[in-house]
């Protein structure tokens, strides 16, 4: 999912506030958990339980 995200983010073209925003969650959230992940592993009961044990942050 890494690699995925790098193009997806090159890919769309966001005011700096935005690309920001977007960085900061995909550094601090998103990526640690998924980073490795092969995107046809992720299902909506997977992201869903991630969401849950983030506890609302």
């Amino acid at each position: 999912m890494g690699d995925w995200v790098a193009r997806w983010v090159q890919a769309h073209d966001v005011s700096g506030v935005t690309q920001a925003t977007y960085d900061s969650h995909l550094r601090n959230h998103i990526l640690p958990r998924f980073a490795g992940t092969e995107l046809g592993e992720l299902s909506r009961m997977v992201i869903k339980a991630w969401a849950k044990s983030c506890g609302g942050r």
